[in-house]
């Protein structure tokens, strides 16, 4: 009997002490962390950015390339449009539409020195106002663009042709065209010369790419004026064939 009390006296106050908090294993609740674990807090977080970070800039450095290459060929495009319009509208001049080159050769389709694909950059450091006319305009020069109007330039635009055929006015009537856009700060580089006249690649990268020192649209196209009589004996004589007598073509 006496041992069975015992028993139970000692269980009772076992399960008593085992519910009694103790130091070590509940500590205070207003205890801070240590230093220790604010260091590996602060190592984890530093791994965190520092394995964000990269992605990032590539992320945000691809995304304005492949926005300053859609802007360039928007560019490039209003050019060609541009002259287009003029020829087909009439009353125009030479002074009118871009000037030409008169080494470059109309049937060359190559990047050779005398084709228009092949024709030399603008040069490094000059670029014109952006109200400079096609007949102010030197060939082997850029103009400046402001694509957002917020006063600043974007763009330097390279545009010319070659000497096509013209009209019994002596006006341009058809002829190849090449436009050529770098981003403004190729154009103001610290170099000399004429800058690379290859178009840019355009893929994911952490600096600005290729945009740096080539052109970010080209575009080479042949236009020739279609409202006029003559307009198809002449485009038969720019590519570079004779027009039949029967087509009674002017002299």
């Amino acid at each position: 009997m006496i041992t069975q009390q015992i028993q139970q006296f000692l269980k009772a106050y076992s399960v008593s002490w085992l519910r009694q908090p103790t130091s070590n294993s509940h500590p205070d609740t207003d205890q801070g962390l240590t230093l220790i674990e604010c260091l590996v807090a602060l190592v984890v977080i530093a791994l965190t950015v520092g394995s964000v970070t990269p992605a990032l800039v590539i992320s945000v450095a691809t995304r304005v390339q492949s926005q300053k290459a859609e802007q360039a060929i928007e560019v490039a495009q209003a050019e060609i449009d541009a002259v287009r319009i003029t020829l087909e509208r009439g009353n125009y001049d030479a002074a009118s539409v871009p000037q030409s080159v008169a080494a470059l050769d109309d049937t060359t389709y190559s990047t050779t020195t005398n084709s228009v694909q092949g024709y030399t950059g603008p040069a490094y450091g000059v670029l014109n106002d952006a109200s400079t006319p096609y007949n102010a305009l030197p060939t082997d020069q850029a103009r400046a663009v402001d694509v957002d109007g917020d006063g600043t330039s974007d763009f330097g635009v390279q545009v010319f042709r070659t000497p096509g055929q013209d009209d019994s006015d002596g006006n341009p009537i058809a002829f190849s065209m090449g436009v050529r856009v770098y981003d403004v700060r190729a154009i103001n580089a610290q170099s000399t010369g004429n800058l690379v006249i290859d178009e840019a690649r355009i893929g994911a990268t952490g600096t600005e790419g290729q945009r740096g020192e080539r052109p970010l649209a080209t575009v080479y196209t042949v236009l020739a004026k279609g409202d006029v009589d003559e307009s198809y004996c002449r485009y038969i004589e720019f590519l570079g064939s004779t027009p039949s007598t029967t087509l009674n073509c002017p002299s």
